[in-house]
């Protein structure tokens, strides 16, 4: 599924209305749940046992795919901008 820009107004000095659109798509939810699932077994590997601690996110009780979900869910977002396809400043 796309996002999209769009006009709040004929007023160009209003801000736009910026649709991201992330994770609408179940197919996206469940390659992040099985990320955080490949994350965990990589981390158990003896390789990382001098810097393991404690699981801090999503936190070693959520383990559940519902409960996986629902944290991606209350905690995904995106740090890129959400402008176009150019490079700022470019």
């Amino acid at each position: 599924m796309h996002g999209s820009v769009s006009l709040r107004s004929p007023d160009p000095k209003d801000t736009p209305v910026i649709r991201l659109n992330c994770l609408q798509s179940e197919a996206d939810v469940q390659k992040l749940v099985a990320a955080i699932k490949l994350m965990r077994q990589l981390f158990q590997d003896s390789a990382f046992d001098e810097f393991r601690g404690e699981e801090i996110a999503p936190g070693a009780d959520v383990t559940s795919d519902k409960a996986l979900v629902a944290y991606i869910r209350g905690t995904g977002s995106t740090f890129w901008h959400s402008v176009g396809t150019c490079i700022p400043g470019h």
